[in-house]
């Protein structure tokens, strides 16, 4: 017998047929759709993608170059700390600027011997030793001079008073007359001063770019100017200067340094850049 939906010839109603019709038609839009929407967030990932990946390399590049710079950072830190005491870091105190520019100081001129004298108590004039647990945190040459003797260690002197000797230098030049001695050696030897002075204003400039003291110059109203004028009164904060004397006055050298005769050395034609280098 046949089945109760069923007709005689073995097709299906016409409401079964249109119902399958139906269903099918639905199916396949939602595949359809299902497609569409797989292509869309395939395109949105292909596009996404690479700057996902850029963004991930410029953090872990950042990230590296971060920790460089604190790893170098700590070195020097460690490197003057290991010499100057565990509080040089933070021996630190603010301190006004006196930049009157009709200001009597010990340094400025006109020179006299009080002047040199106020300048050279800046600037010791010799050489200080270095043990050898100091100077390898240095990152200095490894082939730095060695002192011949029964404590040992390396000869030094600090960078400040390099500095120092560089501007005073440069501040003796602007009073040729007093100077005579210096100013006729410099027109002897033209090459040789220029070739000082260049070095030495080129030195006090990586330093300040080095350190770029952010403090801020001010402007106020000054009488009888249309303009407002720069005041150079700024605060910054300082180390302790006199720290490097005291450090220098301990560990000085008295006495000429000369080359050992029974000891071999690395000698170079020009004082070597990279710290490993062996002429």
């Amino acid at each position: 017998m046949l089945g109760k939906y069923q007709l005689l010839d073995g097709r299906k109603p016409s409401s079964d047929i249109e119902s399958s019709s139906s269903q099918g038609l639905l199916e396949a839009e939602s595949a359809s759709i299902h497609h569409r929407a797989q292509n869309r967030v395939t395109a949105k990932v292909k596009t996404i993608l690479p700057w996902v990946v850029h963004a991930i390399l410029i953090v872990i590049s950042t990230t590296l170059f971060v920790l460089s710079t604190r790893n170098k950072q700590c070195l020097c830190e460690n490197a003057s700390t290991s010499i100057l005491g565990k509080d040089w870091s933070t021996r630190i105190s603010p301190r006004r600027f006196n930049g009157t520019f009709n200001l009597s100081s010990t340094f400025k001129g006109p020179p006299s011997q009080a002047v040199d004298e106020a300048w050279d108590s800046l600037m010791p004039q010799y050489l200080i030793r270095i043990k050898e647990s100091e100077f390898r945190n240095l990152n200095a040459s490894k082939y730095t001079a060695e002192i011949d003797d029964a404590e040992g260690g390396r000869i030094a002197i600090f960078e400040s008073f390099h500095m120092i000797h560089c501007l005073n230098g440069l501040w003796q030049t602007t009073y040729p007359e007093y100077y005579s001695s210096l100013h006729a050696y410099n027109q002897e030897h033209p090459d040789e001063f220029h070739e000082h002075t260049d070095h030495c204003v080129d030195m006090l400039r990586q330093k300040l770019m080095c350190d770029a003291d952010g403090a801020l110059i001010t402007y106020n109203w000054q009488k009888n100017h249309y303009y407002p004028h720069p005041n150079f009164n700024v605060q910054h904060r300082c180390r302790d200067y006199s720290r490097l004397l005291e450090f220098s006055e301990e560990r000085r050298l008295d006495g000429a340094l000369l080359r050992p005769e029974e000891k071999a050395v690395v000698e170079f034609e020009e004082m070597p850049f990279d710290p490993d280098a062996a002429s």
